[in-house]
């Protein structure tokens, strides 16, 4: 149960408002169509005040900022500072390893900061940086899955970035179990994988365990 008042938000590449939290995975194969779909969401999301964080790991944060430009986000977004780019090492592994807790305490401290002062948030991440052998990494799903509990405090907007040409078959599926919401060619479906936070982590880490 969410401890905190829902509200509908718009998220740009849809005509749909959605209530929060929104915890969404993008499976794509397609790199135009990804920068599209974010390009929409970051626009949207800066239409309607809010802070954006964007996690980034495929380009630089130079190359990143170049993009958005192209597609239309504007120089002003960025010169106050609505508009955060933030490498993923910086967020996920900032010490050289991947700790669940920690993230999901900087994850929780962004939407507790910016609510304070009166923004509303949203981020996305590249979650590429899990296929370079960073220590931890092997709990990405539990932390995936975890994040749909924090959602029961903190009004997550967030869209989990997946190249189905660089992840297996397998984590794809895992990712699936752990988001409500997948984003499919600009659409958003109520994921018919997903499985509830605790259910999903009493088997995943048995499975683990083994």
């Amino acid at each position: 149960m969410c401890n905190y008042k829902k509200r509908k938000v718009s998220l740009g590449f849809t005509d749909e408002e959605y209530d929060l939290p929104l915890h969404m995975c993008y499976i794509y194969q397609d790199d135009d169509e990804r920068m599209e779909t974010i390009g929409k969401f970051i626009k949207s999301g800066l239409e309607a005040g809010d802070k954006v964080y964007y996690f980034v790991d495929t380009l630089s944060i130079d190359e990143m900022k170049e993009k958005l430009l192209e597609s239309g986000v504007s120089k002003e977004a960025f010169e106050q500072e609505h508009i955060r780019l933030r490498h993923s090492k910086s967020v996920y592994y900032p010490e050289g390893s991947f700790d669940v807790d920690s993230v999901l305490g900087t994850v929780k401290q962004v939407y507790s900061e910016e609510l304070g002062n009166g923004y509303n948030v949203r981020n996305t991440g590249e979650m590429s940086w899990a296929l370079r052998d960073v220590p931890g990494s092997e709990h990405l799903i539990e932390y995936e899955a975890k994040i749909n509990i924090l959602a029961n405090d903190t009004p997550i907007n967030g869209i989990c970035q997946y190249d189905a040409r660089k992840f297996t078959g397998a984590t794809i599926m895992d990712v699936l179990a752990v988001h409500p919401y997948s984003i499919i060619s600009g659409q958003v479906i109520k994921n018919p994988f997903y499985t509830p936070p605790e259910e999903f982590l009493e088997k995943y880490l048995s499975k683990q365990a083994r």
